[in-house]
């Protein structure tokens, strides 16, 4: 259930808000971090990027794509598909390795980039209640952020069981 009053679209952007404030906190804190921990911290950093990912895409990329312009929700959509290949990179090295320390960093810094954007090109111009529908993604997000129901291992998994489930409440 959302912790949030979710009627508008600002409510949203709020909310989304907070969460990239909560990603940019916790994915330099992985590298602060040896083995298994720094695999389950990855892990937390990835499914919360997965479903915020999936959630953004289902909801605010489709509202930015008639109130903002399709061309900024397509360079949002490609933005999120280059952090995909990246984690999948990620994904399949030592999580300990120099390599895997510098691929990671960029990772972070591309993250970073995404979400002023989306923040500075979206976000604001969002206007308008939000429909049922969205209001019920919202709360589904928050469930698979809590790791209810969320499918896969891997990000690109993780993302597409989100991804989905969203849908279906199309």
């Amino acid at each position: 259930m959302s912790h949030t009053e979710m009627n508008t679209a600002q409510d949203l952007v709020t909310y989304l808000t907070d969460q990239h404030q909560q990603v940019k906190d916790l994915m330099p804190k992985v590298l602060d971090l040896a083995d298994d921990q720094r695999r389950e911290a990855f892990t937390r950093v990835r499914r919360m990027l997965a479903v915020h990912e999936a959630l953004e895409q289902s909801t605010v990329h489709l509202l930015a794509t008639t109130e903002v312009s399709p061309e900024e929700a397509a360079a949002r959509v490609q933005e999120e598909t280059a952090a995909e290949s990246a984690i999948s990179e990620l994904e399949s090295g030592d999580a300990m390795s120099p390599d895997f320390e510098a691929e990671y960093r960029a990772l972070c810094s591309d993250v970073v980039d995404h979400a002023e954007h989306e923040e500075k090109e979206e976000f604001g111009q969002l206007t308008g209640d939000l429909t049922d529908q969205a209001r019920a993604k919202v709360e589904l997000a928050e469930q698979l952020q809590a790791g209810t129901g969320l499918m896969g291992e891997s990000f690109k998994d993780m993302f597409a069981s989100a991804h989905e489930q969203l849908r279906q409440l199309e």
